[in-house]
């Protein structure tokens, strides 16, 4: 039994576009979390009141003023605005973001209704006397029409279009996304194009405002924004950045990059991502460093993918700290995407190795300048002792260490951390100091990891990037290799860190038949019920060179086997959307699967046979034919996770044979479908069984933000 919803009170302004854009807002915001309900409260703003001041010089908080004062003093929880009429700094004391649904951002222009013939407008007067409300509108119509009267205009949409039509104007300039909001899309007589004018940040988007620190919304913020990436470039051969690096800049909206990076990179940006040039070199600085970090912030909310592309390393002399420490502040996820630092390549080309057998045991890093400075500031023999120090193959060895630094003079609250399996699935984080590390790694029972002691102020356990709650994010992804790349991308986007564990291996059947009956093509069906099942079909049939136009109907079970057949040109014949076990299946065909049809099931080893069986009984000729084998694969350890997502039962009995049913117990369990669900219940306590979620459709999307929002959820309780 669900629990009372947590009811939040949003202000909006009292117009009908705002009435309406939020009300969509909320039942969305309301389906994606359940234990959650929006109280719409109407009030006036500035702009509301004054219907003549011309809005080309009316103050950037016209529109949003009241209603953010009023979500400041706490008589609001939050405020829904269009995104466009956010001030450029929101006041002290609050914060936002984008939600993602948003309209069309182009404008429009727009005649009156007795100037369009046939659909076709008409201006007639070549002095066109044309309404805008912005700078931007009055540059284009000077342009576009340059003996025109351009002539500043007020009032709601409805408004603005009485007098258009009475005859006051005989053009405006308007946002599409707001006549398409109020069923007016009708009155859009041409739309402008996006290089012709370009709409301001936020046009189209709405956007919420909130108390800073209220941690509702800030967990909230997580689900519609994404980690903003800082990726190494490497030393400045594009061929030396990573493919962390590369696969980041190819789903970049943004990317911010420094002088050396090599610019080569950016060529990995999809078309239209904004590139934002802000080296810093001796002398010359194209952007101040609060400035690159006001707008990392700033583009993370706005639910844009952000990469922040710097040279080397980014935790080496990268000036990390500050611009994760900005994000931090308004509580806005990232990620790290390490690169080979310049010194690792210079040894490569040089062959002088900062190690070398029986020569150096070791090597020190440092900078000659101090922060603020060009100038060279000598070292102290303090600082000279304090550099952090790295220890390369000491885990059976760290009370040795400690004892010789402790003799060496270090004190013995000097802070140590041993990073163990760094970069793997195993990784994880001892902290402590000198006196007492060792006895902390033993305590962590983490067997032959290898692993680095760090001894320094630098490594101090205030300084770890989630202050201990790495272990609440870690989420095992167990889907296929197949399934893997895009499980782990929407796992980061929602500010988890994938574990990845393929528990299963795909092995199709190279000799499977692809069956051609004689019954009439009207009277056959092809049933695929997965992706995988799908992707291996196609390639087979395409590797055959058989001719697509042979194929008879197609049915398929969700909207990821849906992408998949569309991925290869084909669009299915009958798609079943939701409720994707037998039951949804046989109701979904029900027309269609008729007595006499004949249906080829292509499917895995390890589906039953249950659809095939019912299918039968409802006189339909089955022909079941196995393509692909789910072959189990073996694991030596379990790595610390605190959720995991299967995506099929054989995932699941895989696990079980690996770790065993005891390794489930108090996580979260994120399953596909009803088939896997019950193979979780089958090894799985029923007082255990309410930490299984289950989205209502059957995708990888849905699968990782139904999870996403059951910890939340949580959180809230908590």
């Amino acid at each position: 039994m669900r629990k009372s919803r947590k009811v939040l009170r949003m202000g909006i302004r009292d117009s009908r576009l705002s009435v309406a854009q939020s009300r969509i807002s909320v039942e969305k915001l309301e389906i994606l979390f359940p234990f959650l309900k929006f109280e719409l409260i109407e009030l006036k703003t500035p702009g509301d009141r004054d219907k003549v001041s011309d809005l080309r010089t009316s103050p950037s908080d016209f529109f949003t003023r009241d209603l953010d004062a009023t979500v400041i003093a706490s008589d609001l929880d939050c405020a829904l605005h269009s995104a466009k009429d956010l001030p450029d700094s929101l006041p002290s004391g609050l914060d936002m973001f984008y939600l993602p649904w948003n309209e069309d951002p182009r404008d429009a222009l727009v005649f009156p209704e007795s100037a369009v013939d046939e659909g076709v407008p008409k201006t007639g007067d070549s002095s066109p006397r044309i309404g805008i409300s912005s700078d931007r509108r009055a540059e284009f119509c000077r342009g576009r029409f340059p003996n025109a009267a351009i002539l500043p205009i007020r009032g709601n949409i409805e408004q603005r279009l009485r007098l258009l039509d009475d005859g006051e104007y005989d053009l405006l300039v308007m946002a599409a996304a707001g006549l398409k909001r109020l069923g007016l899309e009708h009155r859009i007589s041409e739309y402008v194009p996006l290089e012709e004018l370009t709409p301001p940040a936020g046009q189209g988007y709405l956007a919420m405002t909130f108390k800073k620190d209220d941690p509702l919304f800030r967990g909230l913020r997580v689900f519609f924004v994404k980690p903003v990436v800082f990726a190494g470039s490497g030393p400045g051969d594009p061929e030396l950045a990573t493919l962390a690096a590369v696969d980041a800049l190819k789903q970049a909206e943004v990317c911010l990059y420094d002088s050396l990076a090599p610019e080569k990179l950016l060529d990995y940006l999809p078309d239209g991502a904004e590139r934002i040039y802000v080296g810093k070199r001796v002398g010359a600085h194209s952007a101040r460093q609060p400035d690159i970090s006001d707008m990392l912030v700033r583009h993370a909310r706005m639910g844009r993918s952000v990469v922040r592309l710097k040279g080397g390393d980014p935790c080496v002399f990268g000036r990390l700290a500050e611009e994760l420490e900005a994000l931090d502040e308004f509580g806005l996820p990232f990620r790290i995407a390490p690169g080979i630092s310049s010194f690792q390549a210079a040894a490569a080309v040089s062959g002088l190795l900062p190690t070398r057998r029986g020569v150096s045991r070791g090597f020190t890093i440092l900078t000659p300048r101090k922060a603020g400075s060009a100038e060279f500031a000598e070292f102290s023999d303090r600082e000279l002792n304090d550099l952090t120090t790295v220890f390369f193959m000491g885990m059976t060895m760290l009370a040795e260490i400690a004892d010789f630094l402790l003799k060496a003079g270090r004190p013995r609250e000097t802070p140590a951390a041993v990073i163990l399996a760094a970069g793997t699935v195993d990784e994880r984080v001892v902290t402590g100091d000198i006196a007492n590390i060792a006895e902390k790694h033993a305590a962590a029972d983490s067997g032959a990891l290898p692993g680095l002691l760090f001894v320094g102020a630098a490594v101090d356990s205030k300084h770890l990037l989630r202050k201990g709650s790495e272990a609440k994010r870690r989420v095992l992804a167990t889907c296929s290799e197949t399934l893997q790349s895009k499980i782990t991308r929407e796992l980061r986007d929602l500010n988890f860190i994938p574990v990845s564990l393929p528990l299963v291996e795909l092995a199709p059947i190279d000799d499977f038949l692809i069956s051609q009956p004689e019954e009439s093509p009207e009277a056959l069906w092809y049933l695929f019920t997965s992706p995988s099942a799908a992707r291996i079909f196609m390639r087979e049939f395409l590797n055959r060179k058989l001719d697509i136009r042979t194929l008879p109907k197609i049915m398929v079970c969700g909207p990821g086997t849906f992408r998949e057949f569309r991925g290869f040109g084909i669009t299915p014949d009958l798609s079943v959307r939701k409720n994707y076990g037998t039951k949804g299946i046989l109701e979904s065909a029900a027309a269609a699967l008729v007595p006499g049809v004949h249906v080829v099931r292509f499917r895995s080893d390890a589906a039953d046979d249950d659809l095939s069986r019912e299918l039968r009984g409802l006189g339909c000729g089955v022909e079941d034919i196995v393509m692909y084998r789910n072959n189990p694969l073996r694991h030596e350890r379990c790595p610390e996770f605190a959720a995991a997502v299967f995506a099929s039962a054989s995932a699941v009995r895989s696990f079980v044979l690996n770790f065993g049913p005891d390794a489930l117990r108090g996580a979260k369990i994120a399953v596909i479908g009803e088939p896997t669900e019950n193979a979780v219940k089958e090894v799985l306590d029923p007082d255990c069984h309410h930490s299984i979620v289950k989205p209502e459709r059957a995708t990888i999307e849905d699968l990782c933000f139904a999870l996403a929002s059951s910890f939340f959820e949580d959180q809230l309780d908590n």
